[in-house]
């Protein structure tokens, strides 16, 4: 976002939009009375407004004519209270069914491709294909390692029995998802299929627009999708019992896939279905795999998230939320394919992050990435709901502080009971309401993250450096369990994942900003420019004046053509460690004819290169002993009054002292923004007209700092610093 004037007065007393909007859980029998004192409860609380969600221990009949009739009187006293009121839209989660209304129809359920192996000695292909509704085929081959195939061979009625002797057969089939009770006794839905979800929309949000529509655009100013997805790609992530015997050995199918496949690649992916499961001559990478991830994940685009963004764009109802599941690549694959393919196609694009102790910083800077490529000014975080009732304010910071330095600005707290009477009381805790004895305080600390989130928003970012997503390396490498649940076990995807932890760690903690390239958005946004006589690389809204490859080791056939482009007219590629050496799934040395920069992937190495090519504008170092503050994140950006500069420590052990360099930003006056107190104080320059000054970060302290020419307020000389937000 780009703020056009900075605003002491919003700095200092944030409005609603810049405030928490929690999971306002709707978890019991609703009465109007008690509603519209737990708005002000929110209110005083420091909320800007909340999301009506239904959640386990609902007794009120979801998108009943009650149902519509408190969610109106909720939004009309919010608009009086000056808060914002957003729409969920599902009964408890995952988006879609509409509370198994969608879903009482069986063409509209979740289907699969599953491979059963079996003996070949007894085989009898008849007898199995009369047991199966909707039989795709069989093959015998010979298995090594329970993943390795070798003469694969068609299963044909005249296959003597002698043959399949020792053999292991591989049968395919489709297997619709088993009903379970989670689901209201029916299953999730087919997100590749457009009936199904033009369904839901006429089910759930069509009823919202005839009993709220008035209120669209005003007093509700939003709606949240929660994990839609495409289904579990042979990990056997939320597969009901009783859908098959193995969970792994589960692709997600819908009736245009085979065509859609076949439209796209040219090929009958059902004529090769061992190779999709497993690897043909022990294989590691396949393109079929890539493939059907591929293919998978433009069904769901083109089926559920683009008809969705389209009617909420036509209704003046922002869609926001988030898809499942965003914290590794293996999760990525496992459930959509990429993450940063699905935000462009929401109005505000939303992660969730829910556990205190994780420490996947990817996550808010993967979507803050594409946030920035496609002019969204809000990014949302569901937040808090693994966390529990011992949570003090100190945690509730350091949860948030990084999410926001990456762009989140807003907040999603999960979760806000109704009630905890009966069951609802088992739901995620803590609640964070007037459940919790604390709740009267909050609005300290969420006063302290509205300030933060309107800081962070002015100006635009200073980011010269696009590092390319590997994410599609991993499509081609999975089988059954390489990825289980959502956790990598394949040897080389863990390699993967490692790889991309520590390349995050060696920008952000040598103060290093960048982006992140999906290569689907690369096929469809991606150029090559000039400006200045500087060749540029644009994705979107954003330009690039370096490209940084490292931990990828297969691309797609039209990056490699656009960093050909890229390279040809001037443009910087460094390559860290290992070149790719596959090119759409396939082994190709093509990658290595580009003139690139290559170097190791030490941290030496790397940040060297990068300075080499790419300015760098924020140095901070440890004052004590002159080294980079590897824990100190920083967010840079450029305005026209000036430049907004954000420092974290992410360390939550230990304070530091650091010394604080700018390269390449004018200004001769430093102000420090006190997120604590909403007050302004000037710093003593060292630099001059290179701004340098020292600071004190305790631990997950965040400080503001804005640089300008000339001073334009009035306010006293930085006389010491406080962390009141402590344990």
């Amino acid at each position: 976002m780009s703020q056009d004037v900075f605003s002491k007065v919003e700095f200092s007393s944030p409005s609603a939009a810049w405030r928490g909007k929690p999971f306002w859980s709707w978890n019991g029998k609703l009465e109007k009375d008690e509603l519209i004192r737990q708005i002000h409860v929110l209110k005083e609380m420091g909320m800007g407004g909340y999301f009506m969600h239904s959640r386990t221990g609902l007794v009120t009949p979801y998108l009943g004519e009650a149902w519509f009739d408190l969610t109106n009187a909720c939004v009309g006293e919010g608009d009086r209270l000056g808060m914002e009121s957003w729409l969920y839209d599902e009964d408890r989660w995952p988006s879609g069914t509409a509370g198994g209304m969608v879903t009482a129809n069986p063409a509209y359920r979740m289907k699969f491709i599953y491979m059963a192996k079996l003996p070949g000695d007894g085989f009898d292909l008849d007898a199995w294909e009369k047991s199966e509704q909707h039989p795709l085929g069989v093959w015998y081959c010979r298995l090594e390692n329970e993943i390795d195939i070798f003469n694969v061979t068609k299963v044909t009625a005249t296959t003597p029995a002698s043959v399949l002797a020792g053999k292991t057969v591989l049968a395919f089939c489709i297997r619709p998802m088993a009903s379970g009770s989670f689901y209201n006794g029916y299953t999730y839905v087919d997100t590749m299929k457009r009936e199904a979800t033009d369904e839901y929309i006429r089910l759930t949000h069509e009823a919202y627009k005839k009993h709220c529509g008035h209120h669209f655009g005003k007093g509700i100013k939003g709606i949240f999708t929660d994990e839609p997805h495409r289904g579990p790609f042979m990990s056997g992530f939320s597969v009901t019992d009783g859908t098959c015997a193995d969970r792994n050995c589960l692709v997600p199918w819908t009736e245009t896939l085979f065509d859609t496949f076949a439209s796209l690649y040219g090929t009958r992916v059902e004529a090769n279905l061992p190779a999709l499961f497993l690897r043909e001559n022990g294989a590691p990478v396949a393109p079929i795999k890539a493939q059907y991830v591929e293919t998978s994940l433009r069904l769901f685009l083109d089926n559920f998230v683009k008809p969705y963004y389209a009617w909420c764009d036509a209704n003046n109802l922002p869609m926001t939320g988030h898809v499942l599941h965003e914290n590794s690549l293996s999760c990525q694959v496992s459930t959509n394919g990429s993450m940063q393919r699905n935000y462009p196609l929401m109005h505000i694009p939303g992660i969730d992050y829910l556990c205190e102790h994780g420490r996947e910083y990817w996550v808010a800077k993967q979507v803050d990435s594409t946030a920035r490529q496609f002019n969204q000014p809000w990014i949302l975080s569901e937040l808090y709901g693994c966390t529990g009732w011992q949570m003090n304010f100190e945690s509730h910071k350091a949860i948030g502080a990084w999410q926001a330095l990456f762009g989140i600005n807003l907040r999603c707290h999960h979760l806000s009971w109704y009630t905890m009477a009966g069951e609802s009381k088992r739901d995620y805790p803590a609640s964070i309401f007037h459940q919790s004895p604390w709740y009267k305080e909050y609005a300290f600390v969420e006063t302290w993250f509205a300030r933060l989130g309107y800081f962070r928003a002015q100006g635009k970012p200073c980011c010269d450096l696009l590092v390319l997503n590997p994410v599609e390396s991993v499509w081609g490498r999975v089988y059954p369990k390489a990825i289980a649940g959502m956790e990598a076990k394949d040897a080389e995807i863990k390699a993967l994942e490692k790889q991309y932890a520590e390349l995050f760690h060696k920008l952000a903690g040598n103060q290093i900003d960048f982006d992140y390239g999906d290569e689907g958005l690369l096929a469809e946004h991606g150029s090559v420019t000039a400006l200045g006589g500087r060749a540029l690389l644009r994705l979107g809204a954003m330009t690039y004046t370096t490209v940084l490859v490292s931990g990828v080791d297969t691309v797609r056939g039209t990056t490699l053509e656009l960093l050909k482009a890229f390279t040809s007219v001037g443009g910087r590629v460094i390559v860290a460690g290992k070149s790719p050496n596959y090119v759409d799934s396939l082994l190709s040395d093509a990658f290595a004819s580009l003139p690139v920069a290559a170097c190791d992937v030490s941290d030496e190495a790397l940040v060297a290169a990068l300075r080499d090519h790419t300015p760098q504008r924020v140095f901070i170092k440890d004052r004590g002993t002159g080294v980079t503050a590897r824990d100190v994140f920083c967010q840079l950006r450029a305005a026209t009054d000036g430049y907004y500069l954000t420092i974290l420590n992410m360390n939550r052990d230990h304070g530091i002292d650091v010394d604080v360099k700018l390269e390449g930003v004018e200004g001769s006056f430093i102000e420090e923004w006190d997120l604590e107190t909403g007050t302004a104080e000037l710093l003593a320059n060292g630099g001059g007209q290179m701004p340098v000054f020292s600071t004190t970060l305790n631990t997950s302290q965040a400080r503001c700092f804005r640089i300008v020419k000339q001073r334009a307020l009035e306010m006293p000389a930085k006389a010491g610093t406080t962390n009141t937000i402590s344990p």
